[in-house]
Protein backbone atom coordinates (compact mmCIF):
# COMPACT_ATOMS: atom_id res chain seq x y z
CA UNK A 1 0.00 0.00 0.00
CA UNK A 2 1.22 3.73 -0.98
CA UNK A 3 2.18 6.05 1.71
CA UNK A 4 -1.39 7.48 2.26
CA UNK A 5 -0.07 10.18 4.25
CA UNK A 6 0.79 12.43 1.38
CA UNK A 7 -2.14 11.08 -1.06
CA UNK A 8 -5.50 13.15 -2.41
CA UNK A 9 -8.06 10.82 0.21
CA UNK A 10 -9.82 9.14 -3.05
CA UNK A 11 -6.12 8.13 -4.06
CA UNK A 12 -5.35 6.95 -0.16
CA UNK A 13 -9.25 5.35 0.17
CA UNK A 14 -8.15 3.46 -3.81
CA UNK A 15 -4.58 2.30 -2.68
CA UNK A 16 -4.58 -1.56 -2.28
CA UNK A 17 -1.37 -4.33 -1.50
CA UNK A 18 -1.47 -7.09 -3.97
CA UNK A 19 -1.74 -10.34 -1.81
CA UNK A 20 -0.05 -13.35 -2.85
CA UNK A 21 -3.05 -15.14 -3.60
CA UNK A 22 -3.28 -11.98 -6.27
CA UNK A 23 -5.96 -10.42 -4.53
CA UNK A 24 -5.84 -6.72 -3.45
CA UNK A 25 -6.65 -5.48 0.73
CA UNK A 26 -7.39 -2.39 1.52
CA UNK A 27 -9.01 -0.77 4.07
CA UNK A 28 -12.43 1.64 4.22
CA UNK A 29 -11.33 5.33 4.77
CA UNK A 30 -13.10 7.59 7.17
CA UNK A 31 -12.71 10.49 5.00
CA UNK A 32 -16.03 8.77 2.77
CA UNK A 33 -17.73 7.33 5.94
CA UNK A 34 -21.72 7.66 5.22
CA UNK A 35 -24.43 7.40 8.08
CA UNK A 36 -23.80 3.10 9.37
CA UNK A 37 -20.33 2.34 6.24
CA UNK A 38 -18.94 3.86 3.41
CA UNK A 39 -20.58 6.10 0.94
CA UNK A 40 -21.30 4.26 -1.68
CA UNK A 41 -19.64 6.41 -4.59
CA UNK A 42 -16.08 5.66 -2.76
CA UNK A 43 -17.14 1.70 -2.84
CA UNK A 44 -17.54 1.87 -6.52
CA UNK A 45 -14.50 3.84 -7.35
CA UNK A 46 -12.45 0.74 -5.15
CA UNK A 47 -14.22 -1.79 -7.23
CA UNK A 48 -13.07 -0.32 -10.22
CA UNK A 49 -9.36 0.59 -9.67
CA UNK A 50 -8.75 -3.03 -8.04
CA UNK A 51 -9.99 -3.85 -11.80
CA UNK A 52 -7.56 -1.28 -13.27
CA UNK A 53 -4.94 -2.69 -11.11
CA UNK A 54 -5.37 -6.16 -13.18
CA UNK A 55 -2.41 -7.32 -15.01
CA UNK A 56 -4.53 -8.03 -17.91
CA UNK A 57 -6.37 -5.00 -18.46
CA UNK A 58 -6.58 -3.29 -21.71
CA UNK A 59 -8.00 -0.47 -22.29
CA UNK A 60 -10.56 1.96 -20.71
CA UNK A 61 -13.73 1.49 -18.58
CA UNK A 62 -16.93 2.38 -20.33
CA UNK A 63 -19.20 0.18 -18.11
CA UNK A 64 -19.49 -0.46 -14.37
CA UNK A 65 -22.33 -2.16 -12.45
CA UNK A 66 -22.19 -2.28 -8.66
CA UNK A 67 -24.32 -4.47 -6.53
CA UNK A 68 -24.26 -3.69 -2.89
CA UNK A 69 -25.38 -6.70 -1.04
CA UNK A 70 -23.90 -6.25 2.41
CA UNK A 71 -22.85 -3.55 4.73
CA UNK A 72 -19.55 -3.02 4.82
CA UNK A 73 -17.64 -2.85 8.20
CA UNK A 74 -15.29 0.01 9.22
CA UNK A 75 -12.17 -1.80 8.39
CA UNK A 76 -10.11 -4.25 6.72
CA UNK A 77 -11.73 -5.57 3.27
CA UNK A 78 -10.47 -7.82 0.18
CA UNK A 79 -11.09 -7.39 -3.61
CA UNK A 80 -10.69 -10.36 -5.96
CA UNK A 81 -11.09 -9.58 -9.55
CA UNK A 82 -11.44 -12.29 -12.43
CA UNK A 83 -11.57 -11.60 -16.27
CA UNK A 84 -14.29 -13.09 -17.37
CA UNK A 85 -13.73 -12.93 -21.16
CA UNK A 86 -11.59 -10.96 -23.64
CA UNK A 87 -11.43 -9.82 -27.49
CA UNK A 88 -9.30 -7.69 -29.07
CA UNK A 89 -10.64 -4.48 -27.98
CA UNK A 90 -13.14 -5.47 -25.34
CA UNK A 91 -12.85 -7.05 -22.09
CA UNK A 92 -15.38 -7.51 -19.28
CA UNK A 93 -14.19 -8.21 -15.31
CA UNK A 94 -16.10 -9.75 -12.24
CA UNK A 95 -14.89 -7.98 -8.91
CA UNK A 96 -15.94 -8.68 -5.69
CA UNK A 97 -15.53 -6.76 -2.24
CA UNK A 98 -15.26 -9.13 0.86
CA UNK A 99 -15.17 -8.63 4.50
CA UNK A 100 -14.70 -12.40 6.25
CA UNK A 101 -17.01 -14.75 4.53
CA UNK A 102 -19.47 -12.31 3.06
CA UNK A 103 -19.48 -10.66 -0.29
CA UNK A 104 -20.06 -6.98 0.90
CA UNK A 105 -20.17 -5.44 -3.23
CA UNK A 106 -19.48 -7.32 -6.28
CA UNK A 107 -19.47 -4.90 -10.10
CA UNK A 108 -18.89 -5.69 -13.71
CA UNK A 109 -17.22 -3.51 -15.79
CA UNK A 110 -16.41 -3.48 -19.38
CA UNK A 111 -12.97 -1.81 -20.68
CA UNK A 112 -12.15 -1.03 -23.98
CA UNK A 113 -9.47 0.21 -26.30
CA UNK A 114 -10.93 3.23 -27.91
CA UNK A 115 -10.25 3.82 -31.93
CA UNK A 116 -10.07 6.58 -33.77
CA UNK A 117 -13.53 6.78 -35.14
CA UNK A 118 -16.92 8.76 -35.95
CA UNK A 119 -18.30 10.44 -32.86
CA UNK A 120 -22.20 11.07 -31.75
CA UNK A 121 -22.92 12.79 -28.85
CA UNK A 122 -26.86 12.97 -28.47
CA UNK A 123 -26.90 14.08 -24.68
CA UNK A 124 -26.20 18.34 -24.60
CA UNK A 125 -25.19 19.65 -21.81
CA UNK A 126 -27.85 21.74 -19.48
CA UNK A 127 -27.74 25.54 -19.22
CA UNK A 128 -25.95 26.44 -16.50
CA UNK A 129 -24.04 29.46 -14.80
CA UNK A 130 -20.55 28.62 -14.68
CA UNK A 131 -19.53 26.80 -11.29
CA UNK A 132 -17.69 29.51 -9.66
CA UNK A 133 -20.88 31.68 -10.32
CA UNK A 134 -22.85 29.58 -7.75
CA UNK A 135 -22.76 29.69 -3.87
CA UNK A 136 -21.54 26.65 -2.38
CA UNK A 137 -23.56 25.23 -0.04
CA UNK A 138 -22.25 25.51 3.49
CA UNK A 139 -24.83 23.30 5.69
CA UNK A 140 -24.16 20.07 5.65
CA UNK A 141 -25.25 17.05 8.03
CA UNK A 142 -22.10 15.62 9.81
CA UNK A 143 -20.99 12.98 7.37
CA UNK A 144 -17.66 12.55 6.52
CA UNK A 145 -18.45 11.77 2.50
CA UNK A 146 -20.14 15.70 1.87
CA UNK A 147 -17.06 17.46 3.43
CA UNK A 148 -15.33 15.50 0.36
CA UNK A 149 -17.00 17.28 -1.79
CA UNK A 150 -18.10 20.72 -2.82
CA UNK A 151 -21.80 21.06 -4.42
CA UNK A 152 -23.12 24.07 -5.76
CA UNK A 153 -26.55 23.78 -6.32
CA UNK A 154 -28.19 25.38 -9.35
CA UNK A 155 -31.63 23.93 -8.63
CA UNK A 156 -33.06 21.50 -6.97
CA UNK A 157 -31.36 21.37 -4.01
CA UNK A 158 -32.29 19.05 -1.45
CA UNK A 159 -33.17 19.94 2.21
CA UNK A 160 -29.65 19.04 3.51
CA UNK A 161 -29.43 19.00 7.66
CA UNK A 162 -32.99 20.97 7.75
CA UNK A 163 -36.54 20.15 7.76
CA UNK A 164 -38.08 18.51 5.41
CA UNK A 165 -40.09 20.35 2.05
CA UNK A 166 -43.91 20.61 3.36
CA UNK A 167 -45.19 19.34 -0.14
CA UNK A 168 -42.91 17.07 -2.05
CA UNK A 169 -40.23 18.39 -4.39
CA UNK A 170 -39.26 17.70 -7.70
CA UNK A 171 -36.54 14.79 -8.05
CA UNK A 172 -33.95 16.43 -10.62
CA UNK A 173 -31.49 18.21 -9.42
CA UNK A 174 -28.48 20.49 -11.21
CA UNK A 175 -25.28 20.68 -9.70
CA UNK A 176 -21.31 21.40 -9.78
CA UNK A 177 -19.29 18.96 -7.64
CA UNK A 178 -15.85 19.05 -7.15
CA UNK A 179 -13.62 16.93 -5.34
CA UNK A 180 -12.22 18.58 -1.90
CA UNK A 181 -9.54 19.27 -2.11
CA UNK A 182 -9.28 19.23 -5.68
CA UNK A 183 -8.33 16.45 -7.96
CA UNK A 184 -8.21 15.77 -11.55
CA UNK A 185 -11.27 14.30 -13.04
CA UNK A 186 -10.28 10.19 -13.90
CA UNK A 187 -12.52 7.50 -14.09
CA UNK A 188 -11.63 6.88 -10.56
CA UNK A 189 -12.88 10.19 -9.63
CA UNK A 190 -16.01 9.90 -11.69
CA UNK A 191 -17.07 6.75 -10.58
CA UNK A 192 -17.32 8.03 -7.30
CA UNK A 193 -18.73 11.59 -8.73
CA UNK A 194 -21.76 9.17 -9.85
CA UNK A 195 -23.00 8.60 -6.35
CA UNK A 196 -23.42 11.88 -4.83
CA UNK A 197 -27.05 13.13 -5.63
CA UNK A 198 -28.29 12.79 -1.66
CA UNK A 199 -31.87 11.01 -1.47
CA UNK A 200 -35.19 13.00 -0.89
Amino acid sequence: MSDTATLHPLDAATAFQREADGRLAGRTSPAYWNMVGPFGGITAAQLLKATMDHPARIGEPVAQTVNFSAPIAEGAFTISVKEVRSGRSVQHFYAELVQGETIAANATMVFARRSETWRHHAAAMPAAPPADAVPVIAKKPPLAWLNAYEFRYVSGQPSIGGEAHATPKGAGSLVWVADVPPRPLDHIALASLCDIFIVR
